[in-house]
């Protein structure tokens, strides 16, 4: 509806920017904050009320002339409507308090739909959690000084009395001083870091965080008598508070309520954020809290405005430089955990380019991004990077070598990076202990797929230990090192005790980080159901832990990411062994379909010799038998046969023959796998066991009784041998803590 048809009585107040300066003298603070709320959110407010569940209302309550309730309903477009209720609310200065009824109309207006009333109560926090800018340039027009500054709005304590730094010189450009917010996120930013600590930060009495906490967690950690669980709630508390401040600068920081020297990524608040690492379980689930809620990735905002900083050419001191890296890799680990690789690896690259190969930090941010590379198997990439940076003999660039080698399939040569890696992480002083488990950790997993399982139990142990005695037991190294220390237990035989020591990680787990989004929970997830499998009991238990960790990867990475490869193996052998146990073809062909997926995303990314595309093909061909496809799975592990010469591999052939009823072909195969028995190993492997244990029964079947007690005896002195240095259970339990 255009202006010049509106009658006399609406025209005058058809736009509200109208106000002069003599218009508003007489007004209080309290109604000059008003006018700015109902200014402000007036699009909100326009698109989302229906004027009619609330004229009634205030036109009882005195707000509205009949006559302007007529003119209003009048109007045939509803935003018309609503807006010229908008326009004419505040001439009622005066006479009665319009925006007191105006709220009281929202909270209960004139319908019977929850999610009409669900809406108002958003408007009406909308407009109670406004930010005033302009209320001060209003006040500074009509008083000619900073008097009328809101009085309950007490902003952040000065921080130019905490700026430690020399200021740039001030802009003389006009075009800046017009452009307004715009031309704030264009500024030049010293490197100087403002010496803002979180003592510092002090809410304003209208500030309302989205932030709540977990009531389910709260509870249950003040409710136990554990002293891990009474740290954690300790630490909860503590991470709840910080994130509501991290909120609150952010906020302001984005409406430009902070002076322009201040950066939130720059800032030793956000510093300690991001290093102190005892606190980033709890902060994840806030981050992603918000990120789902309400579409605010502080964190993904930070980043890139930290990128921003770190490519435009400035002076810098070395003290500044330190702290910049340090923040730097601090937020990457996060950006890691969160799932947000592509960012993680800009930020990495912007900071190289901020030093050069010669300072000692330079090497640190090589490493991650080595990692960010191999966790996407692009070895090429990772290797490449390797290559650039011979100079520093540093463990963390001896671990990722390491791991590229063992992702490759050199074994050999893998093992001697990861010792390299664990003899300079003993020279080391800033990540002395954080490279040292990560190298250990690294050892013990080439070396058990070397098959030197009782060196690799010692030296995950080992890690286990030091992460524990260093980080506590709820801290993100302590729970890969426990994780990895498992990982290789599970090669052992006792499964109901590693059972309950994964089921008692897996609660650790998931309290401290209350089931959120995270990569370790989707990992103790994959592994918790994985043992259950080999136990066979607590089918619906173990098929909830698979899929709740696939669902976790999903939600973290791209559908094609190859860490989702290994949650979807462990889903597709859950569905497998329930497909089998109970019959159902349908679980058998949603295995077979994830099954397939799995072999091609190993063969995508780490090709057809790979012992992961071997693995899953032999699942693949296990599937494929119960389904009556029985060619497709010979001719697939035929050709792993010619491939690979793997004792494991060969026990998982001999046994798809016998279920086959191919006893000839099991037998030959068996017979290959044991000759000479493995004896070296000097543990009791649960697998070779069960291929001896077919071995015998299947020479027993075909009456050939002499073979049969050969092999008996033969699994006898084995079993001797390799049992004296098994697993010491009590001794893990112990480790482990009860």
């Amino acid at each position: 509806m255009s202006s010049k048809f509106l009658p006399p009585v609406a025209f005058r107040f058809y736009d509200s920017s109208r106000w002069t300066k003599s218009s508003l003298d007489n007004w209080s603070d309290i109604q000059l904050q008003n006018l700015l709320k109902l200014k402000i959110n007036r699009v909100a407010i326009v698109q989302q009320l229906k004027v009619e569940h609330i004229l009634d209302y205030l036109h009882d309550e005195g707000v509205l002339t009949r006559r302007e309730c007529d003119f209003i309903i009048g109007c045939e477009n509803p935003t018309d409507r609503a807006r010229i209720l908008v326009d004419i609310l505040p001439t009622k200065t005066g006479q009665c308090d319009w925006y007191k009824l105006f709220k009281k109309s929202l909270m209960n207006p004139d319908t019977d739909s929850e999610d009409i009333k669900k809406q108002y109560r958003m408007l009406i926090d909308f407009m109670e959690n406004t930010l005033l800018p302009e209320q001060l340039q209003v006040e500074t027009e009509r008083r000619g000084s900073d008097a009328g500054r809101l009085p309950y709005y007490r902003p952040i304590p000065g921080i130019s009395k905490f700026w430690t730094g020399t200021k740039e010189a001030p802009r003389t450009s006009e075009t800046d001083e017009e452009n307004g917010r715009s031309g704030r996120r264009k500024k030049k930013c010293s490197f100087t870091l403002v010496d803002l600590d979180e003592a510092n930060v002090i809410f304003p009495a209208w500030y309302q965080s989205k932030l709540t906490e977990s009531d389910r967690l709260f509870n249950q950690l003040s409710q136990s008598k554990k002293e891990e669980d009474k740290k954690q709630l300790s630490r909860e508390e503590t991470a709840l508070e910080t994130m509501k401040k991290l909120e609150f600068l952010f906020t302001l920081q984005n409406d430009d309520l902070l002076t322009d020297e201040f950066e939130l990524c720059l800032s030793n608040f956000f510093h300690k954020f991001v290093t102190d690492t005892h606190y980033i379980p709890a902060y994840l689930k806030y981050l992603h809290s918000l990120k789902d809620s309400n579409s605010i990735d502080i964190i993904d905002e930070v980043s890139s405005r930290m990128i921003e900083i770190l490519n435009e050419p400035k002076t810098k001191t070395e003290r500044d430089l330190i702290k910049i890296f340090e923040i730097v890799l601090g937020l990457a680990d996060i950006l890691l955990e969160m799932g947000n690789e592509n960012k993680a690896e800009n930020l990495l690259r912007a900071a190289k380019n901020l030093t050069n190969p010669d300072v000692v930090w330079y090497y640190r941010l090589d490493a991650v991004l080595i990692k960010i590379h191999i966790d996407r198997a692009e070895f090429n990439e990772a290797r490449a990077l390797i290559q650039e940076s011979p100079k520093f003999e540093k463990s963390a660039i001896y671990v990722q070598t390491a791991r590229l080698n063992r992702e490759e399939g050199n074994l050999e040569a893998a093992l001697e990076y990861s010792k390299k890696a664990l003899e300079e992480a003993a020279g080391e002083e800033t990540f002395k202990t954080e490279d040292s488990i990560n190298a250990k950790i690294e050892m013990s997993l080439t070396e058990a797929l070397m098959w030197r399982l009782k060196d690799a139990e010692e030296t995950s142990q080992n890690a286990f230990l030091v992460a524990e005695a260093n980080y506590g037991k709820r801290h993100p190294i302590f729970y890969r090192a426990c994780l990895n220390y498992f990982e290789i237990l599970k090669q052992f035989n006792n499964d109901i005790e590693l059972y309950k020591l994964t089921k008692r990680l897996l609660y650790s787990v998931e309290t401290c980080y209350d089931s959120g989004l995270s990569l370790l929970v989707a990992d103790v997830n994959r592994l918790m159901a994985s043992i259950m499998i080999a136990l066979q009991q607590d089918q619906s238990k173990w098929y909830n832990c698979a899929t709740k960790a696939v669902e976790t990867a999903q939600e973290l990475y791209p559908p094609n990411h190859p860490k989702i490869a290994y949650f979807r193996a462990t889903l597709a052998q859950c569905l497998y062994c329930v497909g089998r146990l109970e019959n159902k073809k349908e679980e058998l062909t949603w295995a077979e379909k994830e099954a397939s997926t799995v072999l091609e995303m190993y063969r995508l990314h780490w090709g057809e010799e790979s012992i992961k595309t071997a693995l899953a093909t032999a699942l693949l061909a296990q599937i494929q038998t119960k389904l009556g496809k029985t060619d497709e799975a010979r001719a697939a592990l035929e050709v792993i046969e010619q491939r690979h010469s793997s004792t494991y591999l060969q026990v998982l052939i001999g046994s798809f023959y016998n279920e086959i009823s191919a006893p000839v072909e099991a037998i030959n195969i068996l017979r290959k796998a044991l000759q000479p028995p493995p004896y070296t190993q000097k543990v009791f492997l649960k697998w070779i066991s069960k291929a001896f244990e077919l071995l015998n029964a299947l020479l027993h079947a075909c009456g050939n009784i002499q073979g049969a007690y050969e092999i008996e005896s033969e699994y006898s002195d084995w079993a001797v041998a390799n049992n004296e240095l098994n697993v010491e259970w009590a001794t893990v339990f112990i480790i482990c803590g009860k």
